[in-house]
């Protein structure tokens, strides 16, 4: 029996130290000083300690994330860092493998509060709506995810028209640098947006309609308020009956919860869009992610009412932050009458995530 015992030993011992030389199941000690890195807008970086008794790799699929280091041997220390954050507040996930184990960073970086750039001496500001969520719209109901994406604080102004395209499209009373541009859609599309995105290092476009609504609704701080802004109109738009006929210097009127200007009255605003009725028979998408409307058509949808708009919900060019109305991409600037009514047409730049 006691060489029974005396084997049994053996054969233990001899089990337990190739155990401890092989490490057949690639497991090891992986210790890292960080679970978590909170980096400023600015270009950042961090030092991390990694602890193992094996070879590590690091891997990160942001092209944001850099290393110093992607590899080593041992218990070793290395950079991350993170380059210049112009946007949104952004997330990536930085994974660390020592043989079979495997741990993770979570690193978060500020976003900025808004987009401000100069062009010929001309300020273009835009402010953030934070999205990446669902909504829900009325008039028809309906519910739409919708990533984050910046806005132009105001109506594009005449002096910022000239500032990219060079000279306006006519040269009168409305010239005066403050007021808000009036073009057709096709000027947008073939000027002023190939132009300004020559120059400056975002990428620029229209809104789409949901994304104008959401905006003039206050995104996540909407209040429900009938008008941008407000429930009362004369707070925040300049129409039919306190307008005098005319447009107005942006960024007069009240702004509304995110700190837009004019969404509701002024001039109304293009939309990248095509039109499409929508009715009992014909509702939208009940549920659709970041939609952008029918692929073709004739009429580019426009939004938010114009100084001679009135305030009936029956009249498609009332100012209330849901009325939709319409005109053809390529209509006359002189006087933009369509369908037996005037219209006065701007827009504001969308920088979409």
């Amino acid at each position: 029996m006691d060489n029974k015992i005396a084997c049994f030993l053996l054969v233990f011992l001899f089990m337990v130290s190739c155990g401890k030389d092989d490490d057949s199941d690639g497991s090891g000690v992986l210790e890292l000083s960080h679970s978590t890195i909170n980096f400023t807008t600015e270009k950042d970086a961090s030092l991390v300690k990694v602890q193992t008794d094996k070879n590590w790799t690091a891997t990160c699929d942001a092209g944001w994330i850099s290393f110093s280091a992607e590899n080593g041997e041992g218990t070793t220390a290395f950079l991350i860092g993170a380059s210049e954050n112009k946007t949104f507040l952004r997330e990536a996930t930085i994974t660390i493998s020592a043989g079979n184990t495997k741990k993770s960073i979570q690193v978060i970086q500020s976003g900025v509060s808004k987009i401000e750039f100069e062009l010929n001496g001309v300020i273009f500001r835009f402010l953030p709506v934070q999205a990446d969520t669902l909504f829900y719209f009325d008039f028809p109901f309906r519910s739409v995810y919708l990533d984050s994406y910046f806005i132009s604080e105001t109506e594009i102004t005449n002096a910022q028209w000239n500032a990219i395209v060079g000279s306006l499209p006519y040269n009168d009373e409305n010239s005066k640098p403050n007021l808000p541009v009036i073009v057709n859609w096709n000027q947008i599309s073939t000027e002023f947006l190939p132009k300004i995105n020559s120059k400056v290092s975002y990428l620029f476009r229209l809104p789409t309609e949901h994304e104008w609504e959401l905006a003039a609704m206050g995104g996540k701080k909407n209040i429900n308020s009938s008008y941008a802004g407000s429930i009362y109109i004369d707070e925040v738009a300049w129409y039919w009956l306190n307008a005098g006929g005319k447009k107005h210097e942006v960024g007069l009127k009240q702004p509304n919860e995110l700190g837009l200007y004019d969404m509701s009255g002024n001039v109304s605003e293009w939309c990248s869009d095509w039109y499409e009725q929508w009715t009992d028979l014909n509702p939208p998408p009940s549920e659709s992610t970041n939609p952008t409307g029918p692929a073709t058509g004739t009429l580019k949808v426009i939004r938010g009412g114009d100084f001679i708009a009135e305030r009936f919900e029956y009249d498609r060019n009332n100012c209330s932050v849901s009325s939709r109305n319409y005109l053809p991409p390529d209509i006359s600037t002189e006087g933009f009458l369509y369908d037996g009514y005037y219209h006065y047409t701007g827009f504001r730049l969308v920088i979409a995530k």
